[in-house]
């Protein structure tokens, strides 16, 4: 994208047919022209892959457009995106849709992790979320508060372990951290392509502590 931050705005997996079949679905944060989103379409969007919902179900996002506070060269108004992205992620958990939630750096911040944590599966246990952390972001580690990239910078190489995934192998170094605001542990995985490289490739927060490297990386 070219303009504007990311907006939650398209399914990542499995594909909608097999939504509608296995009534699972992962939303992902995309980036998206901010004058090519609007809240009517992730609306009929998602209606288009749960289109036996009762009615009402609208109201959720039909709300977006009547307080919505990003103006637009059009005329329209937009709404802001992190408080569109709790949003949808009610809109999901309302409606018992299985899965955990992804998305970029952008909605990785207290208020959006705190407010999936918050919210329950059908098993009575949080909803799960794997998301990009920025590198600047800061976090508590050995009872310092740093950025993350100083963390990785302060990773020995010989702790890194590898990890594959189909031909590709990386490295890695996974453990629990303290983000600043948010209200629950988060375990953090931290990418790099070489052992011994100085900078990671990315680095991943997510409130599933339990779950394998692997699982997180897909």
């Amino acid at each position: 994208a070219e303009h504007g931050p990311a907006t939650m705005s398209k399914i990542r997996e499995p594909a909608p047919q097999r939504c509608r079949q296995r009534g699972a679905c992962e939303f992902h944060a995309v980036p998206v022209r901010p004058s090519r989103f609007r809240a009517y379409r992730v609306l009929e969007f998602l209606q288009t892959l749960f289109p036996r919902q009762p009615q009402g179900s609208a109201e959720v996002i039909t709300g977006l457009l009547q307080t919505s506070n990003w103006p637009c060269g059009d005329g329209e108004e937009f709404f802001d995106h992190t408080k569109l992205f709790r949003q949808l992620v009610d809109w999901v958990c309302e409606r018992e849709i299985p899965g955990d939630f992804t998305f970029d750096s952008y909605f990785t911040n207290a208020e959006t992790l705190n407010h999936i944590h918050g919210r329950r599966d059908r098993f009575g246990r949080p909803r799960g979320y794997v998301g990009d952390l920025k590198f600047n972001r800061k976090i508590g580690w050995k009872g310092r508060e740093l950025k993350a990239e100083e963390m990785a910078g302060e990773i020995d190489p010989d702790s890194r372990k590898a990890c594959h995934r189909g031909r590709k192998q990386q490295w890695y170094f996974t453990t629990t951290i303290h983000i600043p605001e948010v209200n629950h542990k988060v375990r953090i995985v931290i990418i790099w392509d070489k052992k011994r490289d100085r900078e990671p490739r990315k680095i991943l927060a997510t409130n599933r502590a339990g779950w394998e490297v692997v699982r997180i990386l897909l």
